[in-house]
């Protein structure tokens, strides 16, 4: 699984390859599964599973975009295994975490039209309140995506975001994690390789 940063950047990459797209409600799509951290649902019910490029749905662009998002997270993770990424460090939520911040940290600058993304995560579509989340748990997703945004990924940013699904010792200790992963330039480049490979 990706953080919101890097489902972006590679949505971005997913979204050019396909015509007649919608990029506002496809960026929704793309950042809502995770919502389940916040709101407290179980995975299966923002998530899908054994996806592939050539199934994204074309016809609703929110719904192109939760299936991308679903889509990043299995290629991501086949690639990451595959380069070996998951012998370098351990595979425990705390590690696992942490990598994908340092993910967030390096796509964060392939892409250039934050402040875009940041005006469309001021809206709501009606997909979004069809999964059985709030209205209020949808602003405070938003709204805490575009504070991790405006920030960039850093380590105080990174435990910000984290602290709003995470207890705060916890979001403190993956912060401080992703600091040490992202000074070796083996991790680093592995997840510069996953980008060319999405």
């Amino acid at each position: 699984m990706a953080s919101q940063i890097t489902h972006i950047v590679y949505g971005k990459k997913i979204f050019d390859r396909h015509q007649n797209l919608n990029w506002h409600d496809f960026v929704l799509g793309t950042v809502f599964p995770d919502i389940r951290y916040l709101a407290k649902l179980d995975r299966d019910s923002t998530h899908v599973y054994g996806t592939s490029e050539i199934n994204i749905p074309t016809d609703n662009s929110f719904q192109s975009g939760v299936y991308t998002h679903c889509f990043i997270d299995e290629r991501r993770n086949h690639i990451l295994k595959s380069l070996g990424m998951y012998e370098l460090i351990p595979h425990d939520y705390l590690n696992l975490t942490a990598i994908k911040m340092v993910e967030d940290s390096i796509t964060f600058p392939l892409f250039d039209d934050w402040g875009k993304i940041i005006t469309i995560l001021d809206d709501i579509v009606v997909e979004q309140k069809k999964i059985g989340v709030s209205t209020k748990n949808i602003h405070e997703w938003q709204t805490g995506l575009q504070r991790y945004i405006r920030s960039h990924p850093c380590e105080n940013s990174w435990e910000k975001a984290l602290v709003d699904i995470l207890p705060y010792a916890t979001a403190k200790q993956i912060a401080i994690q992703a600091t040490k992963l992202q000074q070796s330039k083996q991790i680093c480049d592995i997840l510069k390789e996953v980008y060319k490979k999405i």
